[in-house]
């Protein structure tokens, strides 16, 4: 079976592709920065910054298909930007054999025109935004397919956002309020998985880029209510803001038009409440 390469094995989503990936049957390699915990043996060493050891890995593991995840906060230009046309120039060097897949954001727009399809005019208002923006213009110059999700939940294991919930709602205190007027396609990490493995191995001609999240938005607050609900506590316990009473610059609405990936892909992107198993949210607990 053909190798499968994960840049940035070690992240959320990177961990849980790789699982997806193996269970299938898949060949499927990581590659890490700082945490190798739980990847293999076969995992490997790789700082994207590094434009030889990025041409070595690629050329020792030969893969058929790379996916692109790996990013930095701390590090925008070296992870994102530099890491990318790394990746992307070995590629083109070893004969951009196979498919190579850009992962990006809906933080790319600017959430005042939503919701937004693959066609839309990306106009970014935050520095990770811009980074990945500048990314993706590299990514399809090259050849590469991007690939646009939003906030990534799951419960086994839990993201990092429900990680910070739980101890939040075991602890009753909170390191921030959850926005009941900012909207994001929340998907769950199990869908978007499932999506970018069968992307990994259709035959199909593929289109330049691809959103891959939620089918109906939902507020941060009603997300975190969710969240709560399934993790056995009262949804009355999330504490609730409004972004346009506070003075952060963040896009109020990304919501993301995923009707192209529904007709293309046999994969779901369900609802939270499919996802969940939970019924409509009541966040008066």
């Amino acid at each position: 079976m053909e190798r499968i390469l994960i840049v940035g094995g070690s992240g959320y989503v990177g961990r849980c592709l790789l699982a997806l990936l193996r269970k299938r049957g898949f060949d499927a390699q990581p590659t890490f920065f700082r945490h190798p915990e739980a990847l293999g043996s076969d995992a490997r060493l790789l700082d994207v910054r590094d434009q030889e050891g990025v041409f070595r890995v690629l050329k020792e593991t030969s893969p058929r298909v790379i996916f692109q995840l790996a990013y930095d906060m701390e590090d925008l230009e070296g992870s994102v930007l530099r890491g990318t046309r790394n990746l992307l120039e070995a590629w083109a060097a070893l004969g951009r054999q196979g498919r190579f897949f850009c992962m990006s954001t809906d933080m790319v727009f600017d959430g005042e025109n939503p919701p937004y399809r693959e066609s839309a005019q990306p106009r970014p208002l935050t520095p990770y935004g811009k980074a990945k923006l500048k990314a993706e213009a590299m990514a399809l110059e090259a050849g590469a397919m991007v690939l646009r999700t939003s906030l990534v939940y799951g419960l086994e294991p839990p993201d990092p956002r429900t990680e910070a919930l739980k101890k939040g709602l075991t602890q009753g205190r909170f390191d921030y309020p959850y926005f009941e007027d900012e909207m994001r396609s929340a998907v769950f990490v199990e869908d978007l998985c499932m999506a970018m493995a069968e992307l990994a191995e259709t035959q199909r001609s593929l289109p330049k880029v691809l959103h891959l999240a939620g089918p109906r938005p939902l507020s941060r607050y009603e997300l975190a209510c969710h969240l709560a609900r399934a993790l056995g506590f009262q949804p009355g316990l999330v504490p609730r803001a409004r972004l346009s009473q506070s003075r952060l610059l963040r896009p109020r609405d990304l919501s993301l038009d995923v009707s192209l990936a529904c007709r293309l892909l046999s994969s779901p992107l369900r609802q939270v409440e499919d996802a969940l198993g939970n019924p409509a949210c009541d966040s008066g607990g």
